[in-house]
């Protein structure tokens, strides 16, 4: 699939070096929303890679599926890949509505591989501005109630800070929560147990890094 082939259409054919660099990026930014922590990495890989691979090409590749992309890339979808690609999905979308100049109501999971390119090249920026789908954060502050950059606050942390009930978010208990994360916590023996691969887990990575490289 990476290479140019009589069997692979030309425009599903991609440069592995490109592939492979914009999955990179693209698993850097799962990592630095909490989409990697405690989830096994051959599914989170795959979802990137295929993300990657639609982005370069999104005219020709946004229809195409998940199966697809691993059939041309002559491997299984691996269990919990579509779970994974869900999850980068609300990330990108979430982040390219904070883009100036597109409109919010353009983007959907249709095409938000159309804007994945703009999303990684700004992503540290885009990281820190509140939600631009919040038009009403400005009544909900003046009503006491915590406004969209204090939950936003929220939005990208370890999945079990995301257990604190919306009604807690208040500026002063945020910052209790901040305080409260130090990157010393303990981690339980289930939690470690989910960065193990298995065997099957172990040949899977191997055959999809042979087809990536």
């Amino acid at each position: 699939m990476l290479q140019s082939s009589t069997s692979v259409p030309p425009k599903f054919a991609e440069d592995k070096l490109k592939v492979v660099e914009r999955t990179v990026q693209i698993v850097e930014l799962a990592s630095e929303t909490w989409l990697a922590t405690g989830r096994q990495p051959i599914p989170l890989i795959t979802a990137a890679a295929y993300l990657a691979w639609q982005s370069l090409r999104p005219v020709d590749r946004r229809k195409c599926k998940l199966s697809f992309f691993c059939e041309l890339a002559g491997v299984e979808v691996p269990r919990a890949s579509w779970l994974r690609l869900k999850e980068i999905i609300e990330i990108l979308l979430k982040l390219a509505s904070c883009l100036p100049w597109i409109s919010v109501h353009k983007i959907k999971k249709a095409n938000i591989v159309m804007y994945i390119s703009d999303v990684l090249q700004h992503h540290l920026f885009l990281l820190k501005v509140p939600l631009a789908s919040s038009a009403a954060s400005e009544d909900q502050s003046e009503n006491g109630n915590p406004s969209v950059e204090h939950k936003r606050k929220l939005e990208f942390c370890p999945p079990s800070f995301k257990k604190i009930r919306m009604d807690d978010t208040t500026p002063s208990n945020l910052e209790k929560v901040e305080e409260k994360i130090t990157g010393d916590e303990e981690i339980s023996d289930g939690e470690i147990e989910q960065y193990l691969r298995t065997p099957d887990e172990v040949k899977a990575f191997q055959e999809l890094h042979r087809c990536l490289m």
